[in-house]
């Protein structure tokens, strides 16, 4: 029963996705525009594409499936004509590539939480996937070819810009749950969207404008979005582009608000480009608002963490001070006494030779302490002299380790540059014998024409890393890093997933000597 559990589950998915995407299919039928059957948005790719962002790869088949059995079936019942396959082919060539790009490099349910998530997204998903699409879908018109691109392009772009990204907000914030929140906050969100939707309304649903214009009611959903934006981030502002989008396609297609017009596909294309240009700005302003708010946040917890860092490596000083060098003098001390009445002792040079051995393993001590505050090495010998000998003090056999190490001859690297590359290769090579289980890791430092690449890459256990960045006890180490590079004018790239391994990958901007 425990087996069957999993399996159960993801049937059980399977057909909800499946009977959401037929649902959304039959309303992008209902709100296509004659005489050409334009459909301002058609939804089922953006779905399913949100549903592929939050499910593993090997369960996409299934998923895909469900989505478009039915349409195959039409097809099928239509007798497989051309066009129709096309369309089938076009939408599972966009979301594919879609999703492999957001998973693989913008972060995936957090692709709207940072500005470079934002842009691939933006560049591959509302871009590049539906112009590719789009050039599949119309492959076999031969009249007004570049009309019917159009339509298609833009009709996914739509999707693209107001649907998917409310489901990846949304699937994200049910990843994370709602426990904590204020009620006074939810007050403010209902307060919100209770207000936009009645201003929607009366902008889209009213009667239509002259034809030609475009009153500026439409600009009243204005204020609202922003306060959804600054206050509620991208699932906010998301949540309610998407609002915005319904109610005014829905007063579109009843012949109500600016949009309806005589023409049918340029009051379509101008309801679409109002959409879109309004949509994308607001989505920029919640993604920096969001990404400023996190950044703060994770420098609040970096500075408290730092407090304790501080007083727990002064209490570790103390400790290496009095149990280790302050025993070892008490015994010298004590053996000096004894020399005072040499006639007392059998063997004064054994006494002697005590003490020195005692003084000697007291340097050692500090020397070691004083090491570990900061390598000598680094200022004297450079950066790449202190990370041989880092890798060298690594016990063989956990795990085998591989350097890779340039001299950057003709470099200046800076105290504050040597100091940050060397910190953060300890971290990141400390965090892989503490956690990773690791059988091997390499590091690499490279030098460029104007730069510096540090490398740490391990094939241990590998983790989540947006998990990772959610707990705060957790993400210390990170985000020391993250300030670390941040000092230093440099970059930071952490690729990791369970069971594949870690890799940290930071680039310093470097002068020339």
């Amino acid at each position: 029963m425990v087996a069957r559990a999993p399996a159960l589950r993801l049937a059980l998915n399977v057909l909800l996705v499946g009977l959401v995407c037929e649902l959304s299919t039959q309303y992008g039928y209902a709100i296509k525009f004659p005489p050409h059957y334009i459909s301002p948005l058609w939804p089922t790719g953006a779905i399913l594409f949100g549903v592929l962002v939050a499910t593993p790869p090997r369960h996409w088949w299934a998923y895909t499936l469900a989505a478009y059995f039915t349409s195959v079936l039409r097809n099928v019942w239509q007798g497989l004509p051309v066009s129709a396959v096309l369309f089938v082919v076009a939408g599972i060539t966009e979301f594919l590539i879609d999703a492999v790009a957001i998973r693989r490099f913008a972060g995936g349910l957090r692709v709207f939480e940072s500005l470079r998530g934002l842009v691939i997204y933006i560049g591959t998903a509302v871009l590049i996937a539906p112009a590719i699409s789009a050039f599949v879908a119309v492959a076999s018109t031969e009249e007004n070819y570049w009309f019917y691109w159009r339509v298609w392009f833009l009709s996914e772009v739509l999707s693209f810009v107001m649907l998917a990204p409310a489901i990846v907000t949304w699937l994200a914030v049910a990843r994370t749950g709602l426990k904590g929140v204020a009620r006074a906050r939810c007050l403010e969100a209902g307060l919100i969207g209770g207000g936009l939707l009645a201003v929607c309304v009366r902008v889209f649903s009213s009667a239509t404008a002259t034809q030609g214009s475009i009153p500026a009611l439409v600009y009243l959903p204005l204020p609202l979005l922003l306060w959804a934006a600054v206050r509620f981030g991208p699932a906010g502002v998301n949540t309610s582009l998407l609002m915005v989008a319904l109610v005014s396609i829905s007063g579109a297609v009843s012949g109500h608000g600016p949009f309806a017009g005589t023409s049918t596909a340029d009051s379509v294309l101008s309801l679409q480009l109002f959409l879109i240009t309004m949509s994308i700005p607001l989505m920029f302003l919640a993604t920096l608002i969001e990404e400023r708010r996190e950044k703060d946040e994770a420098m609040r917890r970096l500075s408290g963490r730092l407090v304790t860092a501080q007083e727990e490596e002064r209490r570790h000083i103390a400790r290496e001070l009095h149990d280790e060098i302050g025993q070892m003098l008490t015994v010298v001390k004590i053996n000096l006494e004894s020399l005072r009445e040499p006639a007392r002792l059998a063997n004064p040079a054994a006494g002697v030779d005590a003490c020195v051995q005692n003084v000697n393993r007291a340097i050692q001590q500090a020397r070691a302490l004083a090491l570990d505050l900061r390598p000598a090495i680094l200022d004297h010998l450079g950066l790449p002299a202190a990370l041989r000998w880092f890798v060298g003090q690594i016990p063989e056999g956990r795990p085998q380790t591989h350097l890779t190490v340039e001299e950057c001859e003709g470099k200046a690297l800076s105290p504050e540059l040597k100091t940050a590359a060397f910190r953060i290769a300890q971290e990141a090579v400390t965090n892989v014998l503490r956690h990773a289980s690791a059988g091997h890791v390499w590091v690499s430092l490279t030098c460029g024409r104007s730069s510096l690449e540090l490398t740490v890459r391990d094939d241990g256990l590998g983790f989540d890393l947006a998990a990772r960045r959610r707990s705060p006890s957790a993400s210390f180490g990170l985000s020391s890093m993250e300030e670390r590079v941040r000092l230093v004018g440099g970059q930071i790239e952490i690729r990791t997933s369970p069971g594949a391994g870690t890799e940290v990958r930071v680039r310093f901007p470097m002068a020339a000597a």
